[in-house]
């Protein structure tokens, strides 16, 4: 089983008293991938970030992003890259805390786009532990034709 813990720190409000990590207030865990998979209907995957391995995976344990400290999941900003785009049913992106589904990003990501497909969120809550295990799922539709050569970025935001 393989876990990532990418994170990118980013100074919020200063106050005195306990930080999350070292005297900031808020961070960023990113994740991405280039490597393209073929996507099957009505299917759940998980984005992984893991080295060669394909974008998105059907392992949930697989690819997590670890919270390296306590807060609040507040937003996550991201985007599909398809090659070739898909036909019109929408897709579906949550968010796992510790394998169990806390938050829907969106149902209405629809990968019609040859390119960047994004989507995003800021008015989640979900409340984080250091060392909660958070993935990011993605379940398909019944595609009349599904995309071809899918890739991500996308990034969570914790305060």
């Amino acid at each position: 089983m393989k876990k990532i813990a990418i994170w990118i720190l980013t100074i919020s409000i200063f106050t005195l008293g306990s930080l999350p990590i070292d005297g900031c207030a808020s961070y960023a865990l990113s994740m991405f991938n280039g490597t393209s998979v073929k996507l099957s209907s009505s299917s759940n995957y998980y984005f992984n970030s893991g080295g060669l391995a394909p974008a998105f995976i059907q392992t949930a344990d697989a690819s997590s992003l670890i919270a390296p400290a306590s807060g609040t999941l507040t937003a996550i900003y991201g985007e599909i890259y398809t090659v070739y785009a898909a036909s019109q049913e929408f897709c579906t992106v949550n968010i796992l805390k510790n394998d169990i589904v806390v938050a829907q990003v969106t149902n209405s990501l629809a990968l019609t786009n040859s390119g960047n497909n994004p989507f995003s969120n800021n008015g989640l809550n979900v409340a984080v532990e250091a060392g909660d295990d958070l993935q990011v799922q993605l379940v398909t539709p019944a595609w009349q034709k599904p995309p071809y050569g899918p890739s991500f970025s996308l990034s969570i935001y914790i305060q």
